[in-house]
């Protein structure tokens, strides 16, 4: 739909702020909102659980299942008066979002993502990439208390 805005939702702060400017944004131009998470499981995949200081095994549904559920508790949390579609896919997010962004009229995305390299000294390397690259305007939401400049 070429008049939908476009969100990247990776569950940090400023993707949820994104979402939410994209909400207000959506409900002013009488348009709806494609809520998108990516991750890039393919199979199986190992990754840290510091919550028993060991290492799980996770599959790719689980993630998907489970980017798929903090998903709708976000998009649930807000206060929403315009309709939210919520899509999980498996990909670099990066060129997700950029595929995406054609047949889109605005892309939203926080300034910094779930990574926490370099955030103090430069946009995510996501939001930077679809800058360059997204086919149609991309607004990007800065970290609470960052001065846009």
């Amino acid at each position: 739909m070429a008049d939908e805005i476009l969100v990247g939702v990776d569950r940090s702060e400023t993707s949820i702020s994104a979402l939410r400017w994209a909400v207000d944004e959506a409900a002013r131009r009488r348009t709806t909102v494609r809520a998108v998470s990516v991750h890039m499981a393919q199979g199986h995949m190992i990754v840290r659980d510091d919550s028993r200081r060991g290492i799980a095994t996770v599959t790719t549904q689980s993630v998907h299942t489970e980017l798929a559920e903090a998903l709708a508790t976000i998009v649930g949390s807000l206060d929403i008066t315009v309709p939210v579609d919520q899509v999980v896919l498996v990909g670099r997010a990066e060129e997700v979002l950029v595929d995406m962004s054609r047949e889109a009229a605005l892309l939203v995305l926080g300034s910094h993502g779930d990574s926490r390299v370099l955030t103090s000294l430069t946009l995510g390397a996501v939001t930077a990439h679809c800058i360059r690259h997204a086919a149609c305007p991309v607004v990007v939401i800065p970290r609470c208390g960052q001065r846009p400049g």
